[in-house]
């Protein structure tokens, strides 16, 4: 797929939240999740926050103007892809308690499959701030080409009612709603690298404007970067690292990219 100088949103990664029956199916999510992908292979850079590279797209206007992309590397003899997958790829919202700053609360809303659920979130925030609710809807695929392995991870904003789960209202804690859509790719490179690429919009909500979002992006991206890196490194060799066979088996298959 050809990098691309001048970033359009793809619809399906618009900051409006979907119902649970309007997830779009995995096909077209698969689809335009390489396609930002690789739009953002051609990114400008920006900063290195230690071993993290931030990119910000070239020619951008409207919501493409709110997108950011940050990139690490792991070496494949020290970190195996196994190992980092089994953190990314399967129940990243349940990781993500141990070492993402803030998280205060998660919650499974809706389980679909192993790769497959909505989650609720609840984030600290300092004060005077209201903490900050996500709900999300989140997708993985296990992708094997060309004898090499690659993963890709989508998160995309949900709106639910009770309607469409009961017992929403205990489920939801109470505080400002918040969106981010992001699409995070692991994939192994020539020689012992392994890159990790996320590429995210978020929008927390309430009276924090939307420049402040903008200025601070790539730094809050970095510094969760590495705040996983760091954890990882500590926890890779658990249960789940050394008995993820089952997982590491591919899901779909595209021998063309």
């Amino acid at each position: 797929m050809a990098a691309q100088t001048h970033f359009e949103v793809p619809p399906v990664f618009s900051l409006k939240g979907v119902r649970p029956s309007q997830i779009p199916p995995d096909a077209v999510l698969m689809d335009d999740a390489q396609a930002v992908l690789a739009a953002s292979a051609s990114w400008l850079p920006t900063k290195n926050y230690g071993d993290v590279k931030t990119f910000v797209p070239r020619d951008a206007g409207g919501a493409a103007l709110h997108w950011h992309c940050a990139v690490s590397e792991f070496r494949a003899a020290q970190t195996p892809f196994a190992s980092i997958w089994a953190k990314l790829g399967r129940n990243q919202v349940l990781h993500q308690q141990s070492h993402l700053s803030g998280l205060m609360k998660v919650a499974r809303v809706k389980y679909i499959s192993d790769q497959q659920s909505i989650w609720t979130t609840l984030f600290s925030a300092a004060a005077p701030l209201s903490p900050r609710i996500y709900t999300i809807y989140q997708t993985s695929w296990l992708v094997e080409y060309s004898h090499r392995q690659r993963g890709i991870i989508v998160t995309l904003p949900v709106d639910l009612s009770p309607r469409d789960i009961e017992d929403i209202s205990e489920l939801e804690e109470r505080g400002i709603r918040g969106r981010y859509v992001s699409i995070e790719h692991l994939q192994e490179m020539d020689g012992d690298v392994i890159e990790w690429r996320r590429v995210s919009c978020r929008d927390p909500g309430g009276m924090i404007p939307k420049c402040w979002v903008q200025r601070h992006m790539g730094h809050t991206m970095a510094k969760e970067n590495i705040a996983f890196i760091d954890w990882l490194s500590k926890n890779r060799d658990d249960d789940e690292s050394r008995n993820s066979g089952e997982e590491m088996q591919p899901v779909l298959i595209y021998p063309g990219h």
